[in-house]
């Protein structure tokens, strides 16, 4: 298909959204609009995909990626809103509509690792550099994804990212004990055998015997 064509079909397809029940359709229509942002209205808002994502979500609620990339497309149009106003006007209230979006997620796909994961994920930058008041919220998504994870790719992500993200924030007897059950499913885990000799450099030298610890 040509070039003007798959543009206008991406058009087309937003307008009648509601009548489209095929899921892979919606999801080439919208990565069309994200390399052409052109096409958003306005452009560079990624409202558009927003919207063919939400019908998505509509259709399957258990489409677990794609809660992560609406939820990672809203929190971005809040910080954008942050820095400058003027050019993403309605993002002031993207986050709060991001962490629903998870809760919603959440409440659709129980006890659902790869959710939990992917929610844990979008909530790392948030985190790390706008609100680390929401550092409980993602490290429960985290350890729940840890916690329940059956598959071993997605076990051996979960316990990285999780023993990681405790690591960071200095969680130091937990980030050991999951770096340690990282090492269960992955015995050669080369991140996890670093951060447990870091981890066992930093301790405290033991008090000298009749002599309390300074």
């Amino acid at each position: 298909i040509l070039q003007p064509d798959r543009d206008r079909i991406a058009v087309w397809a937003h307008r009648h959204a509601a009548r489209i029940d095929d899921v892979a359709f919606l999801g080439s229509v919208a990565g069309h609009i994200w390399h052409n942002q052109g096409l958003d209205d306005p452009p560079g808002s990624y409202n558009r995909i927003i919207d063919l994502n939400s019908r998505a979500l509509e259709i399957d609620p258990h489409e677990a990626d794609l809660y992560g990339t609406n939820a990672w497309l809203l929190w971005s149009k809040w910080v954008s809103w942050g820095q400058e106003p003027a050019r993403m006007p309605d993002g002031e209230t993207k986050l709060d509509e991001a962490l629903a979006l998870l809760a919603r997620g959440d409440k659709a796909n129980p006890g659902d690792a790869e959710f939990l994961l992917e929610a844990g994920c979008v909530l790392i930058p948030v985190v790390k550099s706008h609100r680390r008041d929401l550092a409980p919220l993602l490290e429960d998504y985290l350890r729940r994804a840890a916690e329940t994870a059956e598959d071993t790719d997605l076990a051996i992500r979960a316990r990285r990212t999780y023993a990681g993200q405790l690591f960071v924030y200095g969680k130091v007897d937990l980030a050991r004990q999951w770096y340690r059950k990282l090492l269960d499913v992955d015995p050669e885990s080369e991140v996890a055998t670093r951060r447990l000799r870091e981890l066992d450099e930093s301790k405290p030298a033991p008090a000298a015997e009749g002599r309390p610890a300074p």
